[in-house]
């Protein structure tokens, strides 16, 4: 008959209902279905008997136990039941019947992985019961032995004393440089780096014994000629490549473009990485920054990061960068741009800091690409620069979602492009917030949706239309401190419901004060007469002096034959007044229907 392993991976290690680590935790093996204690062992061989319950240490780990498993055809199952050290429940479910140990120890090193991966320290003990399982399956020809070495490395306190092969199976080694000077025993088939130049400048990295040379940068040769290739976590860690704190900008350039030519999920963790030269995104690469700490710094001149489009020949595509900070050194440096999106589509950033560069971000196409389009910011915050966003040569329907523009000449710039949009973006301290066409090419469909446009002291242009912008869109948009709110020279911009006056071509100032609909009977009129009728119209006053209304009204669907809306009157406070007259032959009925308002106010 078979052995198998006692593995529970629920209390792998054991934990409470809060996740707290269960010291002394007790496992009970059962005859299935009964309360009769089953006879389990130290050993694969079940020559050893364990003592029933088994005691887990103070890291909620349990040594490891046998069974007899039976076959396939006749498997033995048994109930097995995990307590605190007083015996109480752990909270969580508990008990678990008809289970048969693990005989497939390629499944069991995977359990052991997870577990070992959320455990805060595991003892020698722990560590040599883990790899005794690695070696029962180091003949499989599986990825097992990796799975269960990256476990040790996760979950274990190793000390650093651990000898360069542990037993014949995984290699340690204090940093890249010690392991490409030693020669490996051919038995080890996986090492774990603890450095990159010296101990603790990256974290642990895995490798595994590699037939051939990888392909990518992932990988070192050690001494012996074998070749060894990186297994990395969710995300490369860029430090795995050489990039540090401490290195040269042109250093960094080039370990930070080998991770991201290696790997698309990338990891920079919270620290200054000077560069010289732009970091190039492949397709559906993502930079993950720890956080807004986390920071990329050029020089000014150059991008920091753009899109590897292969001398503008081939357009790149859903990249994603998370958080972070992109600093150049001067506003005022020719070419220093945050994020250049030239050639890219379908580009989303989210929470990510752009400072000290002339160009926040670009949308643009590039020689012998068609457009650079559907591009997205979120929550971006774009500081002290020359131009916030710049987008011609066919930068189409692109959006900005949030985010603040703040400390530059221009916030925005559109020109040659068509449906970009910025929805609740706030621009401040600005000579033009927002400035429409440089040249006489056209800037078409671009909207400014729930937007604040504010300087202080006052001075500025909110929006600069020029002659050849076609169909802006401005709505909702908050204005505070500016010399001039709106500057429209375009043609077919509409503004609405925007919180002041917004001043337009010919010197009149606008504002559209709500379209709303109202729901009224209208009572029988008579043949050839006339009335006033009055409707209340939420929110409405009177203009002031110097203002005048355009009031439109819009019947209802089922307005009677005959009955006509000859004109509009303003009136009192939430009143407003239609002049009715009946042309038709008889008096109409009365009826109930609703009607749509839309009320402009003009200021010469």
């Amino acid at each position: 008959m078979a052995a198998g392993r006692i593995v529970v991976p629920p209390y792998f290690p054991a934990r409470n209902r809060d996740f707290d680590l269960l010291s002394g935790a007790k496992l009970y093996v059962y005859d299935n279905l009964t309360t009769t204690k089953a006879d389990i062992y130290t050993d694969v061989g079940l020559t050893v008997l364990s003592a029933n319950p088994v005691v887990a240490n103070s890291s909620g780990q349990f040594p490891a136990v046998y069974a007899e498993a039976g076959t396939e055809a006749s498997p033995v199952l048994y109930s097995v039941s995990v307590t605190t050290s007083t015996g109480a429940s752990p909270g969580n479910p508990f008990n678990f019947d008809n289970y048969r140990p693990s005989v497939d120890w390629e499944t069991a090193a995977s359990a052991l992985a997870e577990a070992a991966a959320v455990a805060a320290a595991v003892d020698a003990a722990t560590v040599e019961s883990i790899y005794e399982d690695i070696l029962a399956i180091e003949a499989s020809g599986s990825d097992a032995p990796a799975i269960a070495a990256r476990a040790l490395r996760d979950g274990s306190n190793l000390t650093g004393d651990e000898p360069a092969s542990f037993n014949g199976v995984l290699g340690y080694f204090n940093s890249r440089n010690q392991a490409i000077t030693t020669n490996i025993a051919s038995g080890v088939l996986v090492v774990v780096l603890r450095g990159y130049t010296t101990a603790g400048d990256c974290p642990p990295t895995t490798y595994k014994r590699s037939a051939s040379e990888p392909s990518h940068a992932g990988k070192f040769q050690s001494a012996d000629g074998a070749w060894w290739e990186m297994v990395p976590e969710a995300d490369a860690d860029i430090r795995a490549f050489g990039a540090a704190a401490s290195a040269s900008a042109s250093a960094n350039v080039t370990a930070i473009q080998a991770a991201c030519d290696a790997f698309s999920n990338i990891y920079i963790p919270p620290l200054t990485f000077n560069i010289n030269a732009p970091i190039l995104l492949n397709d559906r690469q993502m930079l993950r920054f720890a956080s807004r700490a986390a920071n990329f710094t050029g020089t000014g001149s150059h991008a920091i990061l753009a899109g590897k489009t292969t001398g503008g020949t081939v357009r790149r595509f859903q990249q994603t960068v998370i958080s972070g900070t992109l600093d150049g050194t001067n506003k005022a440096t020719a070419g220093g741009i945050g994020i250049d999106m030239s050639a890219c589509t379908m580009w989303k950033v989210f929470g990510t800091e752009v400072r000290n560069v002339a160009i926040g971000v670009a949308w643009n196409a590039t020689s012998g690409m068609e457009s650079c389009y559907y591009n997205e910011l979120h929550a971006v915050d774009i500081i002290t620069v020359g131009t916030g966003i710049k987008s011609n040569a066919l930068g189409n329907d692109n959006k900005m979602f949030g985010g603040r523009i703040n400390d530059c000449t221009y916030g925005t710039v559109d020109d040659d492009n068509a449906g970009n949009s910025y929805y609740g973006v706030a621009v401040e301290t600005f000579t033009t917030a927002g400035h429409l066409n440089s040249a006489t090419t056209a800037a078409v469909s671009i909207r400014y949706v729930g937007s604040r446009l504010e300087n202080a002291p006052t001075s500025g242009i909110g929006v600069d239309i020029r002659a050849a912008a076609q169909d802006t869109y401005v709505e909702a948009v908050q204005t505070q401190g500016l010399t001039t709110n709106i500057s429209d020279l375009g043609v077919r911009t509409n503004v609405v419901g925007c919180s002041e006056y917004m001043k337009v071509s010919g010197g009149s100032q606008i504002k559209t004060m709500f379209a709303v609909p109202v729901t009224k009977e209208i009572l029988s009129l008579a043949a050839g007469a006339f009335r006033d009728e009055a409707f209340t119209v939420p929110g409405y006053l009177p203009p002031a002096s110097g203002e005048n209304d355009y009031v439109s009204f819009t019947c209802g669907a089922s307005w009677p034959g005959g009955l006509m809306n000859v004109g509009v009157i303003a009136g009192s406070a939430n009143l407003v007044y239609v002049r009715l007259y009946n042309g038709g032959g008889g008096a109409t009925s009365n009826y109930t229907d609703k009607h749509l308002f839309q009320i402009t106010r003009v200021k010469n």
